[in-house]
């Protein structure tokens, strides 16, 4: 006799609904389409996106090195870097100021003015690829991140090498300044996450994870913890610098990281699609938002907390912060 009776049926029928429900609930869709804004079109995918400190523009960074600067309202394009033959590997903002930093494939660190795109100083590194750059939170400083695992600090204004070390033993992968100035943290392909005294360079403190590409280093607001997205060990950790402190480990299947503006969230890419918000304290998932038919590959926060910034294969485009629809799980 079959136990695959009719009761038996509807009662699998509606839990397999059940479950279907949870699902769809934990992914909303993350804005509809009157909240969605196409900024520009590109010819290639995106590798990075950021605002611009004043969130006039919004920064996109192809894969073939090109640099280009979307206008945050209405769309369209202010200018391009990169067409000369010049390949961008990486770029930061001076927080204080109207200058982005460029990070080139032939190993210099290029200064350019955002209100006239003039050149506006250049240093040259011997042909080491300049991975990554951070800004000090004064925008007198900046640190470059190379290939060889090599760390450098610079003056901006005279180009002065403050320091020199030999970070890690292969390729930099995240550099951050904490807010109060006090400390450099790197974190390396070797899987190493170090802390370095800024100013004499003298390391502090050091911990290890799985080897890969760990980024971005995120400092809370108090200095006193630091953050950071595991890429090959699937997982976001947190790491606490005040005595005793250790290191949280939260898995998620993470492709990118960025705080929110208020340093109280970790939004966190888990693939092409979908975006989990994390407490940055606790690491708990609060909100799944989905962004369904999109290849994403990129996404930034605004200074101000109220948009957010995503970059695809061809496009970029902004959504109001507000108007994600994920909803808060449980987990």
């Amino acid at each position: 006799m079959s136990i695959l009776t009719p009761g038996w049926c509807v009662a699998i029928l509606v839990v397999i609904l059940a479950v279907i429900g949870i699902e769809d609930g934990l992914d909303r869709p993350g804005s509809g389409r009157q909240d969605r804004q196409i900024l520009g079109q590109s010819e290639r995918p995106i590798r990075k996106v950021a605002f611009t400190p004043d969130e006039t523009e919004v920064a996109a960074l192809e894969v073939n090195g090109r640099l280009t600067f979307w206008e945050a309202e209405g769309g369209g394009s202010w200018t391009s870097i990169g067409d000369d033959g010049l390949h961008i590997w990486s770029f930061a903002f001076d927080p204080e100021g109207d200058t982005v930093a460029l990070g080139a494939l032939d190993g210099s660190i290029r200064f350019k003015d955002l209100r006239t795109g003039q050149d506006c100083g250049r240093i040259t590194l011997d042909r080491e690829i300049v991975q990554v750059l951070a800004f000090s939170p004064d925008g007198r400083h900046i640190a470059s991140g190379h290939e060889n695992g090599r760390l450098t600090v610079w003056e901006v204004g005279t180009g002065v090498l403050l320091l020199d070390l030999d970070a890690h033993r292969s390729s930099v992968t995240a550099l951050a300044f904490s807010p109060n100035r006090r400390w450099l943290a790197s974190a390396g392909a070797d899987g190493r996450v170090n802390l370095w005294d800024a100013e004499t360079g003298v390391l502090v403190a050091s911990t290890s994870c799985k080897p890969g590409r760990l980024t971005p280093l995120v400092f809370s607001a108090d200095s006193m913890s630091l953050s950071w997205a595991s890429l090959y060990g699937r997982a976001v950790q947190r790491w606490d610098l005040g005595p005793g402190g250790g290191v949280r480990t939260a898995r998620c299947p993470v492709e990118e990281m960025v705080p929110t503006a208020n340093g109280r969230s970790l939004l966190v890419r888990v693939d092409q699609e979908r975006v989990w918000q994390l407490d940055a304290e606790t690491l708990r998932i609060e909100r799944r938002h989905r962004f369904p038919g999109r290849i994403l590959s990129a996404m930034a926060v605004s200074n101000d907390g109220t948009h957010l910034a995503l970059g695809g294969l061809r496009t970029v485009e902004m959504h109001h912060l507000e108007s994600l629809s994920g909803r808060a799980t449980t987990e």
